[in-house]
Formats: structure tokens, C-alpha cells, sequence
């Protein structure tokens, strides 16, 4: 049993569900239950990922983001498997060492 299928049973049917989660939960099988629940859902991701546009595919680390920066890529694919398409938010605040990627 997943996670999901613990949980949607504790949901009032009809609710509005926003899934957040951290790295581990960015997955495209658990992006699709996700999608197939009506859900809407951020999960952070890695730099490493692999993102695919228009049939070309660019990790995230390649973007050239820069410290104050925040860049969203509409309608891409995520990983190799193409999951999609999903809208990929960077942001760099100024003051800190790194960046989110959601």
C-alpha cells in the first residue's frame, strides 16, 4: 500500500488537495497517482535532474542560475521518461548558498 492509498481515504471527497513535498517524493510514478486524483501538488527536486523541451534534454544544474534569480519553465518534461508536461520553478534567494528547484 502507498502512501496515497493510506491517505485518500482520510480526505473528504470533493476537497481541494495540494500535495507539498521534499525531494524524495518527486517521482513521476508518484507524480501520475497524484495527477490521477484530481491533486495538485510542489515537490522540490534535484539539480541533477534531466528536463525535456521541445526534444531537448538539459539538467537543471545547466541552467546558469544565478544568486537573486527565479526562472519557470512551462509545459517541460520531467526526467527521461518525459513525464508531463509539469511547470519547473528555480529560484535562488541573494542571501543564501543555493538554490530550489520546485
Amino acid at each position: 500500500m502507498t502512501l496515497l492509498d493510506m491517505v485518500k481515504p482520510l480526505i473528504p471527497e470533493g476537497s481541494d488537495v495540494i500535495f507539498l513535498g521534499d525531494g524524495e517524493f518527486d517521482g513521476v510514478g508518484l507524480q501520475a497517482q497524484i495527477a490521477a486524483n484530481e491533486w495538485q501538488y510542489v515537490c522540490r527536486t534535484a539539480c541533477n535532474r534531466i528536463l525535456c523541451d521541445d526534444g531537448d534534454e538539459f539538467s537543471l544544474q545547466e541552467i546558469g542560475l544565478q544568486p537573486g534569480a527565479c526562472l519557470h519553465l512551462p509545459e517541460v518534461g520531467f526526467t527521461q521518461d518525459n513525464y508531463g508536461p509539469v511547470l519547473v520553478i528555480a529560484w535562488w534567494r541573494k542571501r543564501t548558498k543555493s538554490h530550489s528547484i520546485w
